[in-house]
């Protein structure tokens, strides 16, 4: 926590978080409405995909402190 970096990374998975609840509460009290497009498997695939990538970021980018790797080999492992 010497730098931002874990500062900005906390607050945005509470934002995350928070968002993600309140979209649930908004699916259970629309749920009847919904029902013909069938949106809760859509819903979170679609939100995996964005949690996924930021978690990724995260690994690869205290992976790249931790072991001393170069700004170029972290760049290129999050755009394999």
């Amino acid at each position: 926590w010497n730098n931002s970096f874990g500062y900005i990374a906390f607050l945005y998975n509470l934002c995350y978080t928070v968002a993600l609840f309140w979209m649930l509460l908004f699916y259970v009290g629309t749920e009847e409405l919904l029902k013909p497009y069938k949106p809760l498997i859509k819903f979170f695939v679609f939100k995996s995909v964005i949690f996924l990538t930021f978690w990724q970021g995260l690994v690869v980018s205290f992976m790249a402190t931790r072991m001393g790797w170069t700004p170029d080999d972290s760049e290129a492992l999050m755009n394999w």
